[in-house]
């Protein structure tokens, strides 16, 4: 990996996904509510407005493991009620994602109800990735997160680049020049807290 020391050729004082608001289009996310109904084990979902990615719905236990998976296709809104009827008591997790963030929602599931508390509720923004002329550019709000690694893995799945940026919750933007690696299909992996995001890149 020596040789791939001077990878990272600039940090991005500018990078904030808002400045890139001419080409990435609202997410679905923005409004989002989660309703509870007071007589059953029931949660309300809804969202609209001009978004272009699938968003992802899903429901967690406490242990993380995936409940129920669910895609939406675009469109101007959603609706639908979550009958949690057969979930035992406990603790879960509601998680809505596009492109662009994902929201997640704890909840209690009781004996009859579901509780739920919105000031609980919080936001992952996920990177937005900018590759031209074999220079990729990373940019996201990282404000949950101390630590941000970037990976580059090449097509035999070796690890050829490694870094752990120090970001202490702030916007994180880094650029790349890859200019100098063979000509193939690169993934770049990017880790930041708990979350692990992934962008393949083809070098020219």
């Amino acid at each position: 990996m020596k040789h791939l020391k001077n990878l990272v050729i600039k940090s991005l004082l500018f990078a904030l996904p808002f400045l890139l608001a001419g080409s990435v289009s609202a997410s679905a996310t923005d409004n989002l509510k989660i309703e509870t109904d007071a007589n059953e084990k029931s949660i309300y979902l809804s969202f609209s407005g001009e978004y272009a990615s699938e968003v992802m719905i899903l429901i967690k236990d406490e242990n993380e493991a995936i409940l129920h998976q669910e895609k939406v296709s675009t469109q101007k809104s959603f609706s639908k009620k979550f009958n949690l009827k057969n979930l035992p008591e406990g603790f879960y997790f509601l998680e809505v994602s596009d492109e662009q963030k994902a929201v997640t929602q704890p909840m209690e599931v009781l004996f009859s109800t579901v509780e739920i508390n919105p000031s609980n509720r919080f936001e992952n923004y996920k990177p937005v990735y900018q590759f031209k002329n074999n220079k990729l550019n990373i940019n996201f709000l990282a404000i949950n997160s101390n630590t941000v690694n970037i990976e580059v893995i090449d097509f035999q799945n070796q690890s050829i680049y490694k870094q752990e940026f120090k970001n202490a919750g702030k916007p994180f933007g880094q650029r790349f020049d890859l200019t100098k690696l063979k000509k193939g299909n690169y993934r770049i992996k990017t880790k930041a807290g708990n979350y692990t995001y992934y962008k393949n890149v083809e070098v020219k």
